[in-house]
Formats: structure tokens, sequence, C-alpha cells
């Protein structure tokens, strides 16, 4: 593993999709099948770009090539890298992906282009706790958007970390919801102690993108990296 990964961290590695090049033929033959299936061309390149990054990433820390990548699926088809090497969690919005990457422990990340949003309320009211509903409703509008990407990307990172993605229900978790703040997990339904399985790290990338971090220990540093599509990491 690379020694630029240090025990206590998290690298957080921001992706720029349109500027990977090459990106096909760094996938494996089943990569390359499943980029094939797509119907339309961007988002084809999106999904080789995003496995390209992850594999040169992953490849730079195992001390391997790219090819020698191999990737398993856990009991709730969470990714995981087959044998030795370090954990990683990753999400993709638009021309934007989020890679986490550390020794080990429990990772999730999401990343969401904050897109204008019209219904923000009625999907609140179906995905939100009640009380995660009640606080963006005291949000000044000009800031409600915002709270409502924080707090998604918060409940998706979490789900992630888990393994269960969206099926795993968003409002099993409960998220603090005021934008001018870190995230904060407030309540785990499944954990006994109410949440102190996870602990949020804010994750915007910028340019009009939210993102968050969970992970099952406090007290981490978080190192944001930007993938240089030249270097290959």
């Amino acid at each position: 593993m690379s020694a630029a990964l240090q025990a206590g961290e998290v690298h957080l590695w921001t992706v720029t999709l349109s500027e990977v090049r090459g990106a096909v033929d760094a996938l494996s033959g089943a990569e390359r099948a499943r980029h094939d299936r797509y119907h339309y061309t961007t988002d084809a390149q999106r999904f080789a770009a995003r496995r390209a990054a992850l594999r040169s990433l992953l490849a730079g820390y195992a001390g391997c090539a790219p090819s020698d990548i191999a990737f398993e699926s856990g009991a709730a088809g969470k990714p995981a890298l087959a044998g030795a090497g370090p954990v990683f969690n990753a999400s993709s919005s638009g021309d934007i992906a989020l890679i986490a990457v550390a020794r080990d422990g429990v990772l999730g990340v999401d990343v969401e282009a904050g897109r204008a949003v019209t219904d923000a309320d009625a999907i609140a009211e179906r995905f939100f706790t009640q009380a995660e509903c009640a606080a963006l409703r005291r949000q000044p509008l000009a800031d409600r958007l915002a709270a409502f990407y924080r707090l998604w990307t918060a409940k998706e990172a979490l789900l992630k970390a888990v393994g269960t993605g969206l099926p795993g229900g968003l409002d099993r978790f409960e998220v603090s919801a005021d934008p001018a703040s870190p995230p904060a997990l407030l309540h785990d339904a499944d954990d006994a102690d109410g949440g102190a399985r996870f602990h949020l790290y804010p994750a915007d990338p910028g340019q009009g993108y939210f993102g968050a971090l969970a992970v099952d220990r406090a007290g981490l540093r978080v190192v944001r990296c930007a993938f240089d599509p030249r270097a290959g990491r």
C-alpha cells in the first residue's frame, strides 16, 4: 500500500470525468461490455472515466498495474477490492466523481450536482424524517436548496457506508440540516447508541456540487486530492 496513505487518514479524490483520457482502454472485459450497453454516449464516457480513474488510484495505493485491480461485491453488493489493499467508496454525478480511500474501516461517499429541484419539499416529505423536514422549512428560502442537498448527500453517504444504498431507506438516519455547519448524524434507527456508529464529514467538491463522507470513526484527517489525468492520479 502506498506510504502516502497514513493511518487515521481518508484521501478524498475529486475527478473531473471529462478530463480523463483513454478511459475505455483501461477497462476490463466486463467493464467494457457494461460500457457498450449504455444508450447515451455521454453516460458511457462518464462510466469509463470513473472506472479508469478508480483503477488508476487504487493501483497507486496497492503498488500494481491498473489492469491488475480486481473487484468483488460484499454481502449487500458494496464494491470492494478482491484481496489485500485499501478500502474505498465512490460516487459520481454529472461530470464529477468523488473517490474516498483509507487503509481500513468503513466508508461511504455521495456527490450530487446542485440542480434546481422544484419539488424538493415533496421529496423531503417522502424520504426524510419529520424532524429533518421541519428543519428544512425553517431555513430561509435562499438556503433551502443547499440544505436539501446536504441532507440528501449525508444520508446517501451513510447508506453507502452500510452497503444498502437507497433501498435501505433514507429515513433510517436523522441528520442535522443547517447548511452553515458541518453535517452531523443525530440518530441511527439500527444503532442502539443512537448514532455512534458513523461520523459525517463535509465533502463538497465545489463547482455547484454537494457531497458528504461517512466513516465508522471520529477524528479522521480528510485529505483533499485532485485527480490528475496526465499523471493517472
